[in-house]
């Protein structure tokens, strides 16, 4: 990539050695991510603004003696801009090149036909070196407008011409629109690569259908679809040519949340590079004739970053980012990103114990001055995670605990914790993940807590006197093995009586009787025993409506929720937190 970096972003240092648009596009974007340098690329927008001709479309190539126009690298010099200013928040360079960006869409928009589609566009349209069906209606040249549109939108937002920015948002969706109606075939469930009046092509590309995708024309529900049918290898499917548009069709693959296809892509195709002995990135897959130094082949560079470390700007010039890892199978990753306000390092790595019993996973990341950073913490997808920012715990058993220093917001998403980081410094989040929860007592109480610590949770509780209880009609003696402590309090609105009973000093067992419990009562516990320790490990559901659910953890302590339809007085509902080790203890003891 820094080969092909010289007074301006060239193809490659040895033949054209040329300011391709396309090329360009692609190793701007890897040079946010590698080297944060903007000089040259603002250089490069400019230059090509200049090569503009009197129709409006600019060159694809320039600086140069005559004009060389591919209508798909001037849509990716106006999308270049937009990626210009997320990148950098300079918003005065866009301002700059603003009326001939104008100029270049009143260009495309004469090209529109009576469907809205650009159509038999004049010059040579480029999209890749591979057999595409490049007449009519050209599904991927449209694509490409689409997104043009979009970005032209947000930047007339930006300022402030805001009859401009309706004016191409609208246009936007009406050809998007007609993307839809026009080149998707619902037989067989993908784009076509062009119509020709009322024909559809009967070539099908992962160029189109990757480019609808990454672009927001596809569905969601049509993307199934899509790759069931593009990534198939016995559908005639034109590939695609370059590691050039590979950089689209595994950017499309990440937006689809595809990330492990995208990474197999990655090492086999760059990786087959790898095994040949290359030390820069060459110019094709498989054919080594060519050139092998081309920056338009340094995709992953960029990608990794951003998918897999999972750096990337939610807002211009970094001024908020989003840290939003991807882990996969990779054991782990580290990297820097440098932004126009300082560098974002981050750093994750998961292991795994022997037991089977815990898994954890740690990031640091550090957020520069003047930046907030959305930290998103891979933990929720299973097992009931627990959280702590610089070794203090403040998220447990689905719930916030604490807020650590400089933590703005927490909470979960899409089986992230989103947590947001609004001071600068580093942060380490350390993730432990049980198989199950450590089931204890009611509320803070633990296991083998002595009758005095009970009362020091619950102090402004009024407990009745230590004394021994009545252990049931089928005892005749007291057992002196037990003592219990009890008071009163309301569960779901409920008069409830908790029972501590202790055996040799020791609490092994808590009952919480609703004294009015009914079976709806018992389904809500037990949706928040669900939620906190997971599913219950069996639930017998009696003839006369009687039901009873079970929790276990690794150590043998246990829940048992009981709901009994036909009590003495009214039906009964029970909540039993029992140590089954001292229970068992007490058991042998009896005998």
């Amino acid at each position: 990539m820094q080969l092909c970096m010289e007074d301006a972003y060239e193809d490659c240092p040895f033949r054209e050695q040329a300011q391709w648009m396309g090329d360009a596009r692609l190793e701007a974007l890897v040079n946010y991510y590698a080297f944060g340098d903007t000089k040259l690329i603002a250089r490069c927008l400019r230059q090509i603004g200049q090569s503009q001709l009197p129709s409006g479309i600019t060159s694809a190539v320039w600086p140069k003696k005559s004009p060389n126009e591919i209508p798909d690298y001037c849509l990716l010099w106006i999308i270049s801009i937009r990626d210009y200013y997320q990148y950098t928040g300079d918003g005065d360079l866009v301002e700059e090149l603003w009326p001939r960006v104008k100029r270049a869409l009143a260009w495309f928009e004469s090209h529109l036909d009576q469907y809205g589609l650009l159509s038999d566009v004049p010059e040579r349209t480029f999209i890749d070196w591979a057999q595409l069906d490049k007449r009519g209606e050209i599904t991927a040249l449209n694509c490409f407008y689409h997104k043009a549109l979009v970005d032209a939108s947000q930047m007339a937002e930006l300022l402030e011409e805001k009859s401009e920015s309706v004016h191409w948002q609208q246009l936007a969706t009406k050809v998007k629109a007609a993307i839809n109606s026009r080149l998707w075939s619902n037989d067989i469930g993908v784009y076509v690569d062009c119509r020709v009046g009322d024909v559809l092509s009967e070539k099908i590309s992962q160029h189109a259908n990757s480019l609808a995708v990454l672009y927001d024309i596809a569905e969601p529900d049509q993307q199934d679809r899509i790759y069931s049918y593009i990534l198939a290898q016995d559908k005639g499917v034109v590939q695609v040519g370059t590691p050039y548009f590979m950089f689209y069709v595994l950017r499309a693959l990440f937006h689809a949340g595809r990330h492990q296809k995208a990474i197999e892509i990655i090492s086999d195709r760059w990786g087959e590079m790898l095994e040949k002995g290359a030390t820069t990135f060459w110019e094709v897959f498989g054919d080594w004739s060519q050139s092998r130094c081309h920056g338009w082949s340094a995709g992953p560079t960029m990608l990794l970053q951003a998918e897999i470390l999972g750096v990337q700007p939610t807002a211009p010039g970094f001024k908020v980012f989003q840290v939003r890892p991807h882990p996969m199978h990779l054991a782990w990753a580290r990297g820097m990103v440098p932004t126009p306000r300082g560098d974002i390092s981050v750093s994750w790595h998961g292991s795994e114990e022997k037991g089977d019993s815990e898994t954890s996973f740690e990031l640091k990341v550090y957020v520069p001055e003047g930046t907030e950073g959305d930290v998103f913490i891979p933990t929720l997808a299973n097992g009931n995670p627990t959280v702590s920012l610089d070794g203090l715990l403040f998220w447990s058993q689905g719930e916030v605990k604490t807020k650590p220093r400089g933590v703005k917001e927490v909470g979960p998403e899409d089986n992230y914790l989103r947590v947001t980081l609004e001071e600068p410094g580093e942060y380490q989040f350390k993730v432990t993940q049980l198989t199950r929860v450590m089931i204890q007592g009611y509320r803070e109480t633990r296991w083998k807590m002595s009758p005095e610590e009970v009362q020091q949770v619950f102090p402004e509780k009024e407990f009745s006197d230590l004394r021994h209880p009545w252990m049931g009609p089928e005892l005749t003696i007291e057992d002196k093995l037990i003592d219990y402590l009890r008071f009163y309090d309301r569960v779901l609105d409920e008069n409830t009586e908790i029972k501590f009973y202790f055996f040799q000093g020791q609490l092994f067992k808590v009952d919480m009787d609703l004294l009015l419990g009914d079976y709806q009562d018992y389904e809500v516990l037990k949706d928040q025993l669900k939620r906190k320790y997971g599913e219950p490990l069996r639930e017998q559901r009696l003839p006369d409506r009687s039901r009873i659910a079970k929790w276990k953890d690794e150590e043998s302590s246990v829940i048992q929720l009981i709901y009994n339809a036909p009590a003495f007085s009214s039906p009964h509902l029970r909540v039993s937190y029992i140590n089954t080790e001292i229970d068992g203890t007490i058991k042998r003891a009896r005998e």
